[in-house]
């Protein structure tokens, strides 16, 4: 058994990439938490990897999906992604999510916005969605979240901006430095996740155009 701590900027593309070349150096996933992975020992590329997007469901479709995968021999992981959301006790709001699913509680929806999905290697590529306008749909529900997201960060960008007092404290930045400061350091931080998700947008953005150009071509 192998543990391994990590932590992924990009939790879809980045997750994806890493677990199938751990596959190819003969390590196979057995269990995942939300920053370790345990692996153990196999063939070379005896497993594919990939990683769907399941946030926007509600309790009944989620229930359904984990069912129908399993039924075609896909093994899976539920992995935390936690953007966009706000909590209140043990209820978070998910605007971004299907209807029924926008208030989701720990019964199978909290920190399972993430499947790491695992089969056999057969050779051919392990694809979730074989058309073009699943594939569209499902990068157009991975984009909600980061819109939501930098919503939520604009928001309290402009509360750093127009009020006096600090939003929030930072330990050690605070010590020695006044209300404003704390703010200014806020927004730096704010202004870099920002910068994050427009990246990640615009490269979703791209990828449903050229989805949209190779149906046009096809038809």
């Amino acid at each position: 058994m192998k543990k391994i701590f990590r932590i992924f900027l990009n939790p879809m593309g980045s997750q994806e990439k890493w677990l199938n070349q751990m596959s190819e150096k003969g390590h196979r996933l057995v269990n995942v938490g939300r920053f370790f992975y345990t692996f153990e020992n196999c063939e070379a590329n005896e497993y594919q990897y990939s990683i769907d997007y399941v946030g926007n469901k509600n309790y009944k479709e989620l229930k359904e999906y984990k069912q129908f995968i399993e039924e075609i021999g896909i093994k899976y992981y539920e992995k935390p992604i936690n953007i966009g959301q706000f909590s209140w006790g043990k209820a978070r709001l998910r605007p971004f999510a299907n209807q029924g699913g926008r208030i989701a509680t720990s019964k199978g929806m909290i920190n399972r916005e993430l499947l790491i999905l695992e089969k056999k290697n057969n050779g051919k590529p392990f694809e979730i969605y074989s058309n073009i306008e699943d594939k569209i749909y499902r990068l157009k529900e991975i984009r909600k979240p980061l819109i939501v997201g930098e919503i939520t960060i604009l928001f309290f960008a402009i509360m750093g901006i127009f009020m006096e007092n600090s939003i929030f404290e930072f330990t050690l930045w605070s010590i020695g430095n006044t209300n404003t400061s704390n703010n200014y350091m806020l927004l730096v931080l704010l202004g870099i996740v920002f910068i994050c998700l427009s990246v990640k947008l615009i490269q979703i953005n791209e990828s449903i155009k050229n989805l949209k150009d190779k149906g046009e071509i096809n038809q």
